[in-house]
Order: structure tokens, then sequence, then C-alpha cells
């Protein structure tokens, strides 16, 4: 029997899970994005703010804390493995 390659998000965690199912050169793992071509502007530090509420930002807002009294506007990218520095750039 014969399955198809496991489908996982293209996110810091999944491309890490994709390497580790593939090391050994016989799994197959498709990965999962849901951008386009990146920018360029995506590989500078400096432009990451410009980012915020555009097509490569999944733009989550939390529910307001009720210990906080604010929301969290989350910067999420849509692009592979870029989360991890839209999220320590922007916060």
């Amino acid at each position: 029997m014969s399955l198809p390659p496991p489908a996982v998000g293209a996110g810091s965690a999944g491309c890490a899970l994709a390497n580790r199912l593939t090391a050994d050169g016989t799994a197959r793992v498709l990965l999962l994005e849901a951008g386009g071509l990146e920018d360029g502007a995506v590989q500078v530090p400096f432009f990451s703010p410009l980012l915020q509420r555009t097509e490569v930002d999944w733009d989550y807002t939390s529910e307001p804390q009720r210990n906080a009294s604010f929301s969290f506007d989350g910067q999420v990218s849509t692009l592979i493995n870029h989360s991890k520095h839209f999220n320590f750039l922007n916060n």
C-alpha cells in the first residue's frame, strides 16, 4: 500500500519537521504555504514594520486581555518560514 506524502505547513516548525522526516532521503513531504513570491523588502529587517497589514501579513488580532486592558496585534507572515522573523522584528 502506498500512502501520499504528509502535508505540513511551511512555518518554522513545519520546515523543521519536513527536514527531519526527509533526512534519510527515502521520505517525501509536501510543504504548504499561503503566500506568493516574496518581495525583497521581506529580507531587510528595517522594512519589517512596513509589511504589517499587507498581503504578506495574516493580520491576526487577539481578544482584549482581561488583566491587560488591550489586545495584541500578531503579525504572522504568509511566506515560507518568515513568521519567526516577522514576529521577532515587530514585537
